[in-house]
């Protein structure tokens, strides 16, 4: 009862912390500058001979065991280095790298490549040139010595798109958590004020207090 009755007294402090955070969230989002993300997808099949016995299956199934090298390959900075000459944009192949998000689509031959940068157009730019880039150098290293052909090639099979939302910031979740934390905060100010005052106000405190 006392706890309740502390709340009750004390729903301004309560609210007008709450609303305090909930507008340092929005400050929050609208200081941090938006990011975009696009991403392209890559389809990495084996060259099999119609007359292997199981070589469909054979072939899907090492290029499945292979995604996660090509993943690797993909967050290089050495290949990023090549996107980056390629494309003569303004950043450096080891902010390119950590820009990269590289997702193998488990039991399938798909490679997403998902770019993130602050400019819409300049991360479709950027990961379509990783995607072709990614795409020359695996025809090249599955290519063995003294043949003309890859054993292995990866074909775009989705274009890197120009993204028209950002992704970050999150302005109703960064304003949602920070509510909460105000909420909470407020209450327990709330109940450690409540709890510190030894002041007795009402009859009823005294029996709160035990004294007979």
């Amino acid at each position: 009862r006392r706890i309740i009755a502390a709340l009750r007294g004390g729903w301004l402090l309560i609210a007008a912390i709450t609303i305090a955070a909930a507008l340092a969230g929005l400050g929050l989002s609208i200081l941090t500058a938006p990011r975009y993300e696009s991403q392209t997808q890559l389809f990495v099949q084996t060259t099999t001979t119609p007359d292997s016995t199981g070589g469909l299956y054979s072939g899907g199934l090492y290029t499945q065991q292979r995604m996660t090298s090509y993943a690797q390959l993909a967050k290089t900075q050495w290949l990023a280095q090549k996107v980056v000459d390629a494309t003569r944009l303004p950043i450096s192949a080891e902010d390119l790298v950590n820009q990269i998000t590289v997702v193998p689509a488990p039991d399938t031959v798909v490679l997403t490549l998902i770019v993130n940068d602050r400019d819409p157009q300049r991360a479709q730019e950027l990961a379509g040139a990783l995607a072709d880039q990614l795409s020359q150098e695996i025809a090249t290293l599955e290519t063995p010595s003294g043949a003309t052909a890859p054993t292995t090639t990866a074909t775009i099979v989705q274009p890197a798109l120009l993204p028209t939302v950002a992704v970050t910031p999150h302005t109703k979740r960064n304003i949602a958590v920070c509510a909460l934390l105000g909420l909470a905060v407020g209450c327990s100010i709330t109940l450690a004020r409540a709890h510190l005052d030894t002041r007795i106000d009402t009859p009823g405190d005294i029996t709160d207090l035990g004294v007979a």
